[in-house]
């Protein structure tokens, strides 16, 4: 039983349209409900799904609101709670509604998008005297024409394009949208682009949140898809982002980004047969059945590294693992005969090097061929009588959470054993085996064991998972979004939750139960605000969700980002007024209660005689007591320009905060520049991402002139972090706007701020290396 339930986010939020549930949903609704043969939706999880999809389309754009501001809708799930359930959903219902494209980013490696493609034809195949939708997985530009000809149908087909979340094929539908015929085409048609695995688009792709990266100037190759998905929303007036994911963590904190921040988002809540970090960590409120111990650790002398741990046999522990699995295909299909279970499969996930798993895939082909090999000698044979009491001796353990009435004996069960041992599917999952990529034939087996590592991760559903066996752990700080997005083992899997058994590294066991209570704050915030500017104030100052549980910025990226000065001088229409409004408010409070700045060094300035001879200065401390109108809040309501800008902001935002836990009385000095006065600017020309800045600085003197002035370069603190505001009146007429005035900031970091993050990091810290 599916239920997807919705969570009453959107309270206040605006509408952008009526959705009307019709045919093609409800043909949906019901070719996913339960039957006598198989799991599915009940009558009240079908409820919440046209609940749930209702309220994300209604956050939509209308299919003919061309002529609207695009916009972005998040929705937010659980780790294999049904999302992707959901997102067909909602092709059903544009249907219904006259949407006549929908573009689908499916994640980043094929065999996801086989997996998405497949599933998305399947489920959608509703009717087959009826055209409804037409399929173009990764389209080029050559196929234009097919897709104007579907486009033409009297029976009106929603278009839907899987894709690649890469820049080629990206760029690749960017192209075919230019065509002139197909934007004639589709003339007045707003598209709908579905982005799973969102987070992957957005701040994973930078320095802080990717191990692979120790450069954080090095950002170029992986914003490049980023960069490609705004070139293909150019494309597309008046479409909606609708991005999905169940780690929103880089999601909502990128919302400090501003053009790529979602105007609404929908929670989603699974129904009661979901089983998550809660449930198999122990974290119930009131506790439950298992109380954690369908987790088991791996001792750490068999926990594989392969710098620090390379192990050269087989772990006993994966032994016992491979042994519980063989058990829980007996119980679960042969002894109980769950309905509509057919096969149960084992995910091992040791490492991201293919080595390594070429490794465990050798021990776990041995170990499986040695068992079937003592299984097929002659009962009374010493090989065989000593594999059988191995298993005798674990049929307790597997039998542990059923119900004490029906369980089986050891006589009663053991004749299954051979079969299932001979029953078996192995297959290895790395980027460069033959499996990669194939929708594999999870039923033609009753026992599968899945190797791999990266591409097991995101979004990839492991049909029937009932052992997880994974010994990784990482020897820096983990990323909450990457460890929960191993969590394969979550799911629907209360029919055979009995079986289930995870092993991980009690390190890594650790890390979840921390994370599980993360996500459930987290979710809880989420779901009592109605827009995610709302959530940002409150998840930046909640106690219980500092950044540094489940981020802390890495030192190379600090020392690169927080050098000398960073500055937030990109301008656009969009921020103009905006920004004007937030940091004039903050003036206004501030600067009747400032002093003249004084420095040794600073003598004499440029400026007429009067109000412009010195700027004005007010020391603040991080932790101030106006939460409605302090340092943190000024940052987070200031409009960034481009991207650029976004990420660092939202980094200075979680650097204050994570010097805030250290020291919340820990002084930043505010320097209103030419004490609020405006100061003329003009507009330097297009950057690479189309936005254009200001220079916030001006020089020194030149020698031999009069007056001595150091330069706005030179006015900073050297004991405490400086924020100067800068006053701007923009001369460009370009800027289609009545007032021309807004602000600028730009922010110092002291050399002894710096060192002191660095001493709160272990010595040998680096960017989660596994």
């Amino acid at each position: 039983m599916t239920d997807i339930i919705v969570a009453n986010t959107n309270k206040d939020s605006k509408k952008l349209q009526n959705a009307v549930c019709g045919e093609t949903f409800e043909a949906f609704v019901q070719s996913q409900k339960a039957t006598d043969n198989k799991r599915g939706l009940s009558d009240v999880g079908a409820y919440n799904l046209r609940a749930s999809t209702s309220d994300i389309l209604e956050h939509c754009n209308p299919h003919n609101a061309t002529a609207s501001p695009e916009t972005t809708h998040l929705v937010v799930g659980y780790v294999q709670s049904g999302k992707t359930m959901s997102f067909t959903g909602v092709l059903a219902m544009a249907r219904d509604n006259g949407y006549r494209l929908a573009i689908v980013l499916t994640g980043i490696t094929n065999n996801l998008l086989n997996q998405t493609t497949i599933r998305l034809e399947k489920d959608l195949n509703l009717n087959e005297d009826d055209d409804w939708f037409k399929f173009y997985s990764s389209p080029t530009p050559k196929e234009a024409s097919t897709i104007i000809r579907s486009l033409r149908l009297s029976s009106k087909p929603t278009i839907v394009i899987p894709i690649l979340k890469h820049r080629k094929h990206i760029d690749n539908v960017t192209k075919l949208l230019k065509n002139e015929e197909v934007k004639k085409t589709l003339k007045g048609e707003a598209v709908l682009i579905i982005d799973d695995e969102a987070d992957q688009a957005s701040l994973n792709s930078y320095g802080y949140k990717n191990s692979k990266i120790t450069d954080p100037n090095e950002v170029a190759k992986e914003s490049a898809t980023y960069g490609a998905i705004h070139r293909l929303r150019a494309e597309l007036p008046g479409n909606t982002y609708i991005q999905y994911t169940a780690t929103p963590q880089a999601n909502i904190l990128i919302a400090t980004a501003d053009i790529l921040s979602p105007k609404s988002h929908t929670l989603l809540t699974p129904g009661e047969d979901y089983v998550g970090g809660k449930k198999f960590f122990g974290q119930e409120k009131n506790g439950d059945l298992f109380k954690g111990k369908l987790v088991k650790p791996i001792p750490d002398n068999e926990v594989y590294h392969k710098k620090k741990n390379a192990l050269t046999s087989i772990p006993n522990s994966l032994k016992e693992a491979l042994m519980m699995h063989v058990w829980a295909v007996v119980l679960v299909i042969k002894w109980y005969k769950k309905k509509g279970i057919k096969q149960l499969t084992m995910m091992v996930h040791p490492t991201d090097i293919i080595a390594g798993n070429q490794l465990f895939e050798g021990w776990v082909r041995h170990e499986i061929d040695k068992w079937s090999e003592a299984l097929n000698k002659p009962e009374g044979h010493e090989d065989r009588v000593i594999l059988m009491q191995r298993f005798e001796q674990k049929l307790n353990d597997a039998l542990e959470f059923y119900p004490q009435t029906n369980r089986p004996s050891f006589n009663d069960v053991k004749k299954f054993i051979p079969d299932i041992v001979n029953d078996c599917a192995i297959y290895r999952i790395t980027g460069e085996s033959e499996d990669d990529g194939k929708n594999l034939p999870w039923n033609a087996h009753k026992m599968n064991v899945v190797i791999g590592a990266q591409m097991l991760n995101r979004g990839f559903t492991v049909e029937k998972l009932a052992t997880t066996y994974m010994p990784r752990y990482t020897t820096g700080i983990a990323n909450a979004d990457t460890i929960e997005q191993r969590c394969r083992f979550f799911g629907y899997k209360m029919d055979y939750i009995e079986s289930c058994r995870v092993y991980l590294p009690k390190e890594s066991i650790d890390d979840y139960i921390n994370y599980v209570k993360h996500e459930e704050e987290l979710r809880s915030l989420l779901a009592s605000c109605s827009s995610l500017k709302e959530y940002e104030h409150l998840v930046m100052l909640a106690p219980g969700l500092r950044p540094t549980r489940y981020n802390v910025l890495p030192k190379k990226l600090v020392s690169t980002k927080f050098a000398n000065w960073l500055t937030f001088d990109c301008i656009s229409e969009s921020n103009l007024q905006s920004n004007k409004l937030t940091v004039s408010q903050f003036t206004n409070d501030h600067l009747a209660t400032s002093s003249d700045i004084d420095f040794i060094n600073y003598k004499s300035s440029k400026y007429d005689i009067g109000d412009f001879k010195k700027h004005a200065q007010k020391i603040l401390t991080i932790k101030d007591k106006d939460k409605d109108n302090n340092i943190i809040k000024l940052l987070t309501d200031y409009m960034a320009g481009n991207l650029s800008d976004a990420i660092s902001k939202s980094l200075v935002i979680r650097y204050l905060q994570y010097l805030k836990t250290l020291q919340p009385e820990m002084k930043v000095m505010i320097i209103f520049m030419s004490c609020d006065k405006p100061r003329m600017r003009s507009l330097q020309p297009e950057n690479k991402d189309e936005s254009r800045s200001v220079q916030l600085f001006q020089g020194p003197s030149k020698i031999g002139e009069k007056d001595k002035y150091i330069g706005d370069r030179s006015i900073y603190s050297k004991e405490f972090i400086t924020i100067q505001i800068h006053h701007l009146e923009i001369a460009d007429k370009k800027i289609k706007n009545e007032d021309y005035e807004t602000y600028g900031l730009a922010i110092h970091f002291p050399e002894n701020l710096k060192t002191l993050y660095y001493s709160s990091l272990p010595e040998d810290f680096d960017i989660m290396e596994e």
